[in-house]
């Protein structure tokens, strides 16, 4: 299930709305506190985790070993 968010433009309260990922009919969702259509997608930063080799400063070589 994907789950969006969404935030009115007529009573500015947020809310979020849950689809299957296979879904094909994506009806214009609606705010559920006051039936209005107008809504804007919010959009939000995708958290990542950089794990393993080579993320490090320690594991960055020096200038001297690049150039020899």
């Amino acid at each position: 299930m994907a789950t969006y968010r969404y935030a009115c433009q007529n009573c500015s309260k947020p809310f979020t709305v849950t689809r299957p990922m296979n879904s094909v009919n994506m009806a214009q969702p609606y705010c559920p506190h006051c039936c209005s259509m107008e809504i804007l997608r919010v959009w939000e930063p995708v958290p990542v985790h950089y794990k393993g080799h080579g993320f490090y400063s320690t594991d960055v070589a020096s200038a001297k070993e690049y150039e020899e």
